[in-house]
């Protein structure tokens, strides 16, 4: 009987051991592996962390970086791009040109077509001035913007154009006493960019009463629908906002006291899209 048990036991030692030598070649073999490929999946992850908390200990900043309030920071961040884009937009729309002077931005420069266009304006702010009174010294329109042979972006000069006809016809519209100078200052000759913003320089000259031209510098900077929303002179419904470059004001004698006059550097930029061959 003793003997009996015996065996029994050696038997079921037996399926012991062989239970727990299958359970260690699974666990050496393949647990092991398993579990140390888990740890290298897991380490590019732990250095993300770790890198992110260094950062957020050593960055000045880092209060504002806590982990409970990332969330928080990604919606800021949507709502710092969202203004970031409004401002953008609020900028272009300063600098975007008349729809009429666009389409002839964008199409064939003609130079018949452009001289007719400088000769009509003439006529119409020589009308102008004598309707409101203002004295136009006769070099004043010779200073429009002059073509420039063999330029590589010729349509260009319907920029200027722009400028120096919405600056012309504000500065009628004010109504100084004379208007002494004009003059273009920029030149589209030499390369162009194929993208950027491209300044449009003015000299302006003229006498008039402190009213006249406090009048002129606060309808400047304006478009033409926001000069009319404060009851501003605006020639033009559409006209495109200018900026002041540069000025001074002298008064022009003793007698009479308000009548002083102005040299202003007036400056349009426009911002150019151009794929060069």
């Amino acid at each position: 009987m003793m003997k009996g048990w015996y065996y029994r036991l050696m038997a079921d030692a037996r399926w012991i051991v062989a239970f727990l030598v299958l359970w260690s070649v699974l666990f050496i073999g393949v647990y092991l592996p398993f579990d140390r490929r888990i740890e290298q999946m897991d380490q590019p992850l732990e250095r993300a962390w770790e890198r992110l908390s260094q950062s957020i200990q050593t960055n000045r900043l880092g209060s504002l970086l806590a982990f409970d309030r990332l969330d928080q920071l990604a919606e800021n961040m949507d709502q710092s791009f969202s203004s970031f884009m409004d401002s953008e937009a609020e900028l272009i729309s300063r600098i975007l040109l008349t729809e009429s002077d666009q389409r002839k931005l964008e199409s064939g420069f003609q130079l018949v077509e452009y001289e007719n266009a400088v000769a009509n304006l003439k006529e119409h702010l020589r009308r102008e001035a004598k309707d409101q009174k203002v004295t136009l010294a006769p070099a004043v329109l010779d200073g429009m913007p002059e073509p420039v042979i063999e330029t590589e972006k010729p349509s260009l000069l319907w920029v200027d154009y722009a400028f120096a006809k919405h600056l012309l016809a504000l500065a009628i519209a004010c109504r100084p006493n004379e208007i002494h100078a004009f003059q273009t200052l920029t030149s589209i000759d030499g390369p162009v960019p194929e993208r950027g913003l491209r300044t449009s320089q003015f000299r302006l000259q003229l006498t008039g009463d402190m009213a006249a031209i406090q009048q002129l510098l606060r309808t400047l900077p304006m478009r033409g629908s926001e000069a009319q929303a404060f009851g501003l002179p605006s020639p033009y419904w559409e006209k495109p906002a200018l900026f002041v470059g540069g000025l001074m004001i002298e008064k022009t004698g003793p007698t009479p006291d308000d009548q002083v006059r102005l040299n202003l550097l007036a400056e349009g930029f426009h911002y150019i899209h151009t794929k060069n061959p």
